[in-house]
C-alpha cells in the first residue's frame, strides 16, 4: 500500500479494512493502492474527504507547506538506526514501512540515473538524485566494466568516472550498462539478509550486543521475510531462490513473480546437457541443447563468482525451463492434475 495513504490511516487510526469499508472497495483492492495514479477519480475525491487534504496534494503526495526535502524524507523513510531498532524491537509495521521503501528508492533512484546518463533530467529530480544517493554504497569494483588502475586514486569524483565511461556506450548497451550500475550502488539492507531456512539473519556486527538473536520476534514473519526479499540486490534474489529449489512450488513461484530468477547450477547442465527425445532412438553421441551448452560454458566460468557476470552472461544462466516448470506447478498441479501432466510430457 502506499505510504502517503498509510500515514493518513495512522493518524486516524484506521486498519485497511476500516478504510476499505469507508471508501467502499474491497480491502485487497486498498492493499494495491502503490500508485496515486492508479487510483480512480472517485475514490481520490473520497480519500481527499476522509484525510482533509486536496486531490492535488494525494497525487503529488506532499502535504500542503511541506518541503520538497521533507516530502522525500517521508515518502522514502530510509532512516537506517530507526529501521534496525524497529528490527530488533520485532515492531512489525514499522520494519515493513522501512523494508518497503528500499525497492521503491532503488527503482527511482535508477530511473533518475537513466535521465543523467543521458542529460535528460530536470533540476527538481537531480535533486531527487543526489537525495537518493546518500543512501547508497558504491564500490566500483563489484563490475568488471569499469576495471581500470584510475580507479585506484578515485574518491569524490567516481560518479564522473562513471558517468564519462558509459554515456557514449548507453544508446546500444542501456540494458548491460544499467545491470552493471545495479552492481555498484547498492541500497542498505539494514545488516539483514535471508537463509536457506526461510530466516531473517543479521548479515553485519550490529546486532551483536543485542543477545543471541535480536531477530526473534520476526525472524519466521513471512511478511517481513518477503519484505526483505523484495529489497535484495537482483542477483541475491536469484542465488537465494535457486538455493531453495526443492521448496514448495506455491512458495518458489511466489519468490519468481517478485523478481527472482532460477539459476542453472553445474548439477543441473550435467544432468541435462542433452536433448532428451533423442534418447529413444539414441545411437552415437549426445546432441547437446544449444542454451544448454552455453549455460554450461559460462557456468564453471564464472560459478560462484556470479556478480561479475556481465549482462549477456545473466541471461545465459537463467533456467526458464525450471522457472516454467515450478509456475506450472504452482497453478495446477494440485488444482488440474491432468493439465500439468500434459505439460510434462509435453516439455519431456
Amino acid at each position: 500500500m502506499n505510504n502517503f495513504i498509510r500515514e493518513f490511516m495512522e493518524e486516524c487510526g484506521l486498519k485497511q479494512k476500516d478504510l476499505a469499508e469507508i471508501i467502499g472497495v474491497s480491502s485487497a483492492a486498498v492493499s494495491k493502492w502503490n500508485d496515486m495514479r492508479e487510483i480512480s477519480v472517485e475514490n481520490l475525491f473520497s480519500l481527499s474527504k476522509l484525510f482533509h487534504i486536496t486531490v492535488d496534494e494525494l497525487l503529488a503526495e506532499q502535504r500542503k507547506r511541506e518541503s520538497i526535502e521533507d516530502k522525500w524524507n517521508r515518502q522514502y523513510c530510509i532512516n537506517e538506526q530507526s529501521a534496525r531498532y524497529a528490527l530488533i524491537d520485532g515492531e512489525k509495521d514499522k520494519a515493513l514501512k522501512y523494508l518497503e521503501a528500499l525497492p521503491k528508492a532503488n527503482d527511482r533512484f535508477f530511473d533518475l540515473f537513466e535521465k543523467k546518463i543521458i542529460n535528460n533530467i530536470e533540476e527538481i529530480e537531480l535533486r531527487e538524485w543526489i537525495y537518493l544517493k546518500q543512501f547508497f554504497s558504491v564500490n566500483i569494483r563489484r563490475s568488471s566494466l569499469f576495471n581500470d588502475v584510475r580507479l585506484i586514486s578515485l574518491k569524490d569524483n567516481v560518479d564522473d568516472f562513471i558517468l564519462s565511461t558509459i554515456r557514449d556506450k548507453f544508446g546500444e548497451n542501456k540494458e548491460e550498462i544499467i545491470w552493471e550500475l545495479k552492481k555498484i550502488y547498492n541500497v542498505t539492507n539494514y545488516g539483514v539478509g535471508l537463509n536457506e531456512s526461510r530466516e531473517v539473519v543479521p548479515i553485519d556486527d550490529y546486532y551483536d550486543n543485542y543477545g543471541d538473536d535480536p531477530l526473534e520476534d520476526l525472524k519466521d514473519d513471512e511478511d517481513i521475510f518477503l519484505s526483505v526479499y523484495q529489497a535484495l540486490q537482483q542477483i541475491n534474489k536469484d542465488i537465494l531462490v535457486t538455493s531453495l529449489q526443492g521448496w514448495n512450488a506455491a512458495f518458489l513461484y511466489e519468490l519468481i513473480k517478485r523478481g527472482g530468477n532460477i539459476l542453472y547450477r553445474p548439477q543441473d547442465l550435467n544432468l541435462t546437457n542433452y536433448d532428451l527425445k533423442d534418447l529413444d532412438n539414441f545411437e552415437g553421441e549426445k546432441n547437446p541443447v544449444p542454451e544448454m551448452d552455453k549455460a554450461h560454458t559460462v557456468i564453471y566460468e564464472i560459478y560462484d563468482r556470479y556478480a561479475l557476470a556481465t549482462y549477456e552472461q545473466y541471461q545465459l544462466l537463467i533456467n526458464r525451463t525450471e522457472m516454467s516448470r515450478i509456475e506450472m506447478e504452482a497453478k495446477y498441479k494440485e488444482k488440474a492434475p491432468i493439465k500439468y501432466l500434459e505439460y510434462l510430457k509435453s516439455s519431456i
